[in-house]
């Protein structure tokens, strides 16, 4: 995966946009999400100057905020989603070993504000279609059985209809 964020920065060298501004992102941990099915990958907006220069790391070592609800999503989905008391109630290693068992992707890889601006996230999946097409592909490849996709966010859905070429 080191590959992609080689084309990544070259992609945005080549748009002069400031490459301290880049958050990397996908496969939290490789070990786990390979012995994981089925595959889930979460595509979210951007992330915030907060989270800093890699997402992957970030819920790696924690979670907290969006990774907490994605790592909820995750136990629901992995484990034919028990009673919502159960996982409300796990503890924050428990939701850290599940959220490292997926990747999670940003439409916009260049960091953002506090909050999301639909126009500017658009801009960005159109202007870095083919990079976000080879690393959901990646991604996807990377299980021999279909993966789950999630859009998580109002305007995401729209976004990868012609991200993925899907039928509406």
């Amino acid at each position: 995966m080191n590959k992609i964020w080689e084309k990544w920065t070259e992609h945005y060298k080549n748009l002069k946009i400031d490459l301290d501004r880049i958050c990397k992102d996908g496969i939290i941990n490789a070990d786990e999400f390979n012995k994981t099915e089925p595959k889930i990958l979460f595509i979210l907006k951007e992330t915030t100057e907060f989270a800093g220069g890699d997402l992957r790391q970030l819920f790696r070592e924690r979670v907290y905020g969006v990774g907490k609800m994605l790592a909820r999503w995750t136990v629901g989905i992995l484990d034919k989603f028990p009673t919502y008391n159960k996982v409300k109630t796990m503890a924050d290693d428990q939701l850290k070993n599940y959220l490292n068992r997926t990747a999670v992707i940003n439409l916009k890889n260049v960091t953002g504000e506090s909050r999301a601006d639909r126009p500017i996230i658009n801009a960005y999946a159109h202007q870095d279609k083919d990079p976000l097409q080879e690393q959901i592909d990646s991604i996807c490849k990377k299980s021999k059985k279909p993966s789950i996709i999630v859009a998580c966010g109002i305007g995401i859905m729209d976004s990868l209809v012609w991200l993925l070429d899907l039928e509406e």
